[in-house]
Protein backbone atom coordinates (compact mmCIF):
# COMPACT_ATOMS: atom_id res chain seq x y z
CA UNK A 1 0.00 0.00 0.00
CA UNK A 2 1.29 3.56 -0.64
CA UNK A 3 0.68 6.35 2.06
CA UNK A 4 1.39 10.34 1.41
CA UNK A 5 1.19 12.66 3.75
CA UNK A 6 0.92 16.89 4.17
CA UNK A 7 1.58 18.16 7.82
CA UNK A 8 2.08 21.71 9.49
CA UNK A 9 5.03 21.69 11.37
CA UNK A 10 6.04 24.63 12.95
CA UNK A 11 5.08 27.12 10.26
CA UNK A 12 6.30 25.37 7.46
CA UNK A 13 4.12 23.01 5.17
CA UNK A 14 6.31 19.57 4.69
CA UNK A 15 4.85 16.75 2.04
CA UNK A 16 6.02 13.16 3.42
CA UNK A 17 5.75 10.06 1.39
CA UNK A 18 6.26 6.72 2.34
CA UNK A 19 5.84 3.56 0.54
CA UNK A 20 5.19 0.07 2.23
CA UNK A 21 4.91 -2.99 -0.02
CA UNK A 22 2.96 -6.16 0.98
CA UNK A 23 3.63 -9.10 -1.05
CA UNK A 24 0.09 -10.03 -1.09
CA UNK A 25 -0.69 -6.44 -2.51
CA UNK A 26 -0.65 -5.10 -6.04
CA UNK A 27 -0.14 -1.80 -6.13
CA UNK A 28 -2.05 -1.73 -9.47
CA UNK A 29 -5.33 -2.83 -7.85
CA UNK A 30 -8.14 -0.29 -7.19
CA UNK A 31 -10.39 -0.63 -4.72
CA UNK A 32 -13.99 -0.58 -6.62
CA UNK A 33 -15.70 1.94 -4.06
CA UNK A 34 -13.14 4.62 -5.10
CA UNK A 35 -12.10 4.36 -8.48
CA UNK A 36 -9.83 7.41 -8.61
CA UNK A 37 -6.61 8.50 -5.98
CA UNK A 38 -8.21 11.96 -4.39
CA UNK A 39 -5.86 14.74 -3.42
CA UNK A 40 -8.04 16.76 -1.17
CA UNK A 41 -6.35 19.96 -1.58
CA UNK A 42 -7.12 23.04 1.52
CA UNK A 43 -4.66 25.73 -0.03
CA UNK A 44 -5.83 28.30 2.14
CA UNK A 45 -7.78 28.77 5.65
CA UNK A 46 -9.10 31.85 4.80
CA UNK A 47 -12.74 31.99 4.13
CA UNK A 48 -15.26 34.49 3.84
CA UNK A 49 -17.76 32.49 6.42
CA UNK A 50 -17.34 31.52 9.67
CA UNK A 51 -19.48 27.99 9.89
CA UNK A 52 -20.08 26.93 13.62
CA UNK A 53 -19.05 23.51 12.07
CA UNK A 54 -15.97 24.47 10.35
CA UNK A 55 -13.78 20.73 10.72
CA UNK A 56 -10.84 23.48 9.26
CA UNK A 57 -11.40 26.43 11.76
CA UNK A 58 -11.07 28.73 8.66
CA UNK A 59 -12.56 32.12 8.94
CA UNK A 60 -12.28 35.39 7.75
CA UNK A 61 -9.59 36.04 10.44
CA UNK A 62 -7.34 32.94 9.11
CA UNK A 63 -5.24 33.98 6.64
CA UNK A 64 -2.74 30.77 5.89
CA UNK A 65 -2.31 29.91 3.12
CA UNK A 66 0.19 27.34 0.92
CA UNK A 67 3.24 28.30 -1.50
CA UNK A 68 1.49 27.60 -5.17
CA UNK A 69 5.59 26.60 -6.08
CA UNK A 70 5.51 23.60 -2.78
CA UNK A 71 1.77 22.84 -4.00
CA UNK A 72 2.95 22.53 -7.74
CA UNK A 73 5.97 20.48 -6.45
CA UNK A 74 3.95 18.45 -4.31
CA UNK A 75 1.14 17.39 -7.10
CA UNK A 76 3.84 16.77 -9.11
CA UNK A 77 5.38 13.97 -6.69
CA UNK A 78 1.82 13.18 -6.42
CA UNK A 79 0.99 12.51 -9.77
CA UNK A 80 3.95 10.16 -9.74
CA UNK A 81 2.48 8.05 -7.31
CA UNK A 82 -1.02 7.38 -9.09
CA UNK A 83 -3.18 10.25 -7.74
CA UNK A 84 -5.57 11.06 -10.27
CA UNK A 85 -7.86 13.90 -9.09
CA UNK A 86 -7.08 17.01 -6.85
CA UNK A 87 -10.41 18.03 -5.21
CA UNK A 88 -10.00 21.71 -4.00
CA UNK A 89 -11.97 23.24 -0.46
CA UNK A 90 -10.61 25.19 2.43
CA UNK A 91 -11.16 27.84 3.85
CA UNK A 92 -13.14 28.92 0.68
CA UNK A 93 -10.51 27.85 -2.47
CA UNK A 94 -11.94 31.15 -4.05
CA UNK A 95 -10.33 33.35 -1.66
CA UNK A 96 -6.69 31.89 -2.57
CA UNK A 97 -4.70 34.32 -4.53
CA UNK A 98 -2.85 31.27 -6.42
CA UNK A 99 -5.75 29.72 -7.14
CA UNK A 100 -5.50 29.60 -10.92
CA UNK A 101 -2.14 28.93 -11.10
CA UNK A 102 -2.15 25.84 -9.14
CA UNK A 103 -5.25 24.54 -11.02
CA UNK A 104 -3.35 24.91 -14.21
CA UNK A 105 0.15 23.28 -12.75
CA UNK A 106 -2.70 20.40 -12.08
CA UNK A 107 -3.96 20.17 -15.12
CA UNK A 108 -0.56 20.10 -16.98
CA UNK A 109 0.35 17.51 -14.69
CA UNK A 110 -2.88 15.28 -16.04
CA UNK A 111 -5.51 15.72 -12.96
CA UNK A 112 -8.91 15.88 -12.83
CA UNK A 113 -9.55 19.12 -10.64
CA UNK A 114 -12.77 19.77 -8.59
CA UNK A 115 -13.72 22.32 -6.25
CA UNK A 116 -15.96 22.48 -3.22
CA UNK A 117 -16.93 26.07 -2.52
CA UNK A 118 -19.68 27.79 0.05
CA UNK A 119 -20.88 29.70 -4.24
CA UNK A 120 -20.79 33.02 -2.65
CA UNK A 121 -18.23 34.21 -4.58
CA UNK A 122 -18.26 32.52 -7.82
CA UNK A 123 -19.99 35.06 -9.69
CA UNK A 124 -16.23 36.83 -9.58
CA UNK A 125 -14.36 33.51 -10.83
CA UNK A 126 -15.24 32.54 -13.87
CA UNK A 127 -12.16 32.58 -15.33
CA UNK A 128 -10.76 30.03 -12.52
CA UNK A 129 -14.58 27.98 -12.69
CA UNK A 130 -14.10 27.56 -16.57
CA UNK A 131 -11.05 25.09 -15.86
CA UNK A 132 -12.71 22.71 -13.48
CA UNK A 133 -13.96 19.61 -14.12
CA UNK A 134 -16.24 19.92 -11.81
CA UNK A 135 -17.47 22.31 -9.32
CA UNK A 136 -20.05 21.60 -6.07
CA UNK A 137 -21.64 23.84 -3.80
CA UNK A 138 -22.16 23.39 0.06
CA UNK A 139 -25.70 23.56 1.21
CA UNK A 140 -26.51 22.73 5.05
CA UNK A 141 -30.05 22.33 4.84
CA UNK A 142 -33.21 24.92 3.52
CA UNK A 143 -32.64 28.31 4.33
CA UNK A 144 -33.54 28.65 7.73
CA UNK A 145 -30.72 26.68 9.12
CA UNK A 146 -28.25 27.38 6.30
CA UNK A 147 -28.15 30.69 7.12
CA UNK A 148 -28.10 30.03 10.60
CA UNK A 149 -24.82 27.65 10.27
CA UNK A 150 -23.08 30.09 8.24
CA UNK A 151 -23.46 32.98 10.29
CA UNK A 152 -25.51 35.22 7.02
CA UNK A 153 -29.20 35.95 6.51
CA UNK A 154 -28.24 35.79 2.74
CA UNK A 155 -26.13 33.01 2.41
CA UNK A 156 -28.56 30.09 1.18
CA UNK A 157 -29.76 32.62 -1.77
CA UNK A 158 -26.25 33.48 -2.75
CA UNK A 159 -25.50 30.33 -2.71
CA UNK A 160 -28.52 29.25 -5.00
CA UNK A 161 -27.68 31.77 -6.95
CA UNK A 162 -24.45 30.64 -7.67
CA UNK A 163 -25.90 26.96 -8.64
CA UNK A 164 -28.34 28.82 -11.53
CA UNK A 165 -25.11 31.09 -12.66
CA UNK A 166 -23.41 27.57 -13.26
CA UNK A 167 -26.17 25.75 -14.41
CA UNK A 168 -26.72 27.92 -16.92
CA UNK A 169 -22.78 28.90 -18.09
CA UNK A 170 -22.95 24.74 -18.51
CA UNK A 171 -20.58 24.39 -16.06
CA UNK A 172 -20.26 20.16 -14.30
Amino acid sequence: SRSTSTSWKGGDWRVTSRTESCAAANDTMRSGFLPDRIVHLHPTRLCNLACRHCYSESSPQRAAALDPVLVGDALARLRGEGYAVVSLSGGEPLLYRSLRTVVERAKELGFRVTMVSNGLLAERADSVLSLLDGIAISFDGLAPSHNAIRGRTDAFERACDALRRLAAAGRP
